[in-house]
């Protein structure tokens, strides 16, 4: 996997951790969309 691509998913990632933060259930939703 290219380091871009890797540096890119820990972006989103550690985006993800701070919209949990801010609001749980929404975050929790919206990733449950993207992944179905």
């Amino acid at each position: 996997m290219p380091s871009n691509t890797f540096n890119s998913c820990m972006e989103f990632f550690h985006h993800c951790i701070a919209q949990l933060k801010n609001q749980p259930i929404q975050t929790f939703l919206t990733l449950l969309h993207i992944h179905l």
